[in-house]
């Protein structure tokens, strides 16, 4: 079986893990002897356990690369080696060092056995005609099943973003908690430190008087006032609105 041996440069000295894999982060190359076809990779746990992973699914042949599958179904593992090509001491840089090496082989398949042009991306990935086919018969059949349909259905409609409506025991439950609050010490101590702003009264065009006014906003919608002109003459600053005037 092929060993993490190989080093485009010196090999530094890094330490390892509790059982003995190099801990080692950076990126590397699998490259086929025969024909020099390589993949480029990037890790950000162990080299050497990123290299054991490709080779367990290269295996059981359910490697994401088809064309590093086929290789490696048409030559065998013994053609492979595993190449560090360069060592990279923060996590955050590996993304940018894993596109310049792909930048310098990306070929479309010719000699790269990479996918796509982005590190660390699947844009731009062309699947096959029968894979589309098979995904598409795979998401009909759930679709016909009408419990999964209600699950994905209510799934979309109750995401977090978006707040779920309340049913009518939620809404009285709310109320009634609200009326107690008000009800108790607290709430007569949160009303008294904060007294809700009053406004002086007005008298309608049938002469009924409304002597003091707590809620002016709600008290236009009942009487299809406009705010702003009610508050103009509610505090002198306008004779009438609709026919009502100030007290």
């Amino acid at each position: 079986m092929p060993r993490l041996s190989l080093y485009r440069f010196p090999r530094p000295k890094s330490a390892r893990d509790k059982r003995g894999s190099i801990f080692m982060i950076g990126i590397y190359e699998i490259r086929n002897k025969l024909d020099g076809k390589i993949y480029i990779g990037s890790t950000t746990k162990s080299l050497e356990k990123r290299w054991k992973d490709h080779q367990k699914f290269l295996r059981l042949k359910q490697h994401r690369n088809r064309f590093l599958q086929h290789a490696w179904n048409k030559y065998g593992s013994e053609v492979f080696e595993f190449v560090v090509l360069e060592e990279i001491q923060s996590p955050q840089d590996i993304l940018n060092r894993e596109q310049y090496w792909i930048d310098q082989y990306f070929d479309n398949g010719i000699n790269c056995y990479n996918l796509v042009p982005t590190a660390g991306s699947v844009l731009g990935l062309k699947w096959k005609k029968s894979s589309k086919n098979a995904k598409s018969d795979q998401t009909k059949i759930l679709w016909e099943n009408q419990e999964i349909r209600e699950k994905i259905t209510n799934g979309l409609k109750n995401r977090k973003y978006k707040k779920a409506p309340l049913g009518n025991q939620e809404k009285e439950r709310l109320a009634n908690q609200g009326r107690e609050f008000w009800k108790s010490e607290n709430g007569k101590a949160v009303a008294y430190k904060f007294p809700c702003k009053s406004h002086p009264g007005l008298v309608s065009p049938e002469g009924k008087i409304f002597e003091t006014i707590i809620n002016l906003n709600k008290f236009c919608k009942e009487h299809l006032l406009t705010y702003q002109a009610a508050w103009n003459v509610c505090h002198g600053k306008a004779k009438s609105h609709k026919g009502w005037k100030s007290i």
